[in-house]
């Protein structure tokens, strides 16, 4: 059995204990080469639990990681073995990311960059808020943080240097 996305082929791994079935990468791919499009994302409208960004925040930081590891990472009071282990599948069967299996060891990475993830957001938040419109948008949040003119000036001279970088470089 395999899985398609794009005219790319995973094969899948269904023989989990869990009864999840395991995404897998060709071990071969670095870390940054295995993200997933932020279209997969904002197309599927995928979003995360509380739990879950908090499990993607630690993965995006250390780049893999074992459960204990990530567990690890969480502050005080940490949460069970069994819980982020639980978040992990869950994660897993929602294409965030993939493990490698090392016996019976799973070494977990992202599947979706923080920076395309937070696009998703960002977008999903302009259109179901504000109607696609970046002026509503930066609008709201100049009044809600009580920008002054000074930082609105500052911010659209950022805002103009980003934009002619970028059209510098095509």
């Amino acid at each position: 059995m395999v899985l398609k996305e794009g005219n790319i082929v995973y094969p899948v791994r269904n023989e989990d204990y869990s009864g999840f079935m395991s995404y897998h990468l060709p071990v071969d791919q670095t870390p940054f080469s295995r993200y997933r499009d932020v279209t997969t994302i904002t197309n599927n409208k995928m979003t995360l639990t509380k739990a879950e960004e908090q499990v993607m925040q630690i993965l995006w930081e250390k780049e893999e990681g074992l459960v204990k590891d990530i567990r690890e990472s969480f502050a005080d009071p940490k949460p069970a073995r069994n819980t982020v282990s639980t978040v992990l599948r869950v994660l897993e069967k929602k294409g965030f990311i993939s493990h490698r299996a090392y016996g019976n060891v799973h070494v977990y990475y992202p599947l979706v960059s923080k920076s395309n993830y937070s696009k998703g957001q960002l977008f999903g938040l302009l259109e179901n808020y504000f109607n696609n419109s970046f002026p509503a948008m930066a609008t709201f949040f100049a009044k809600e943080k009580d920008l002054s003119l000074k930082e609105l000036d500052e911010l659209l001279e950022a805002t103009r240097n980003e934009l002619t970088k970028k059209k510098g470089k095509k």
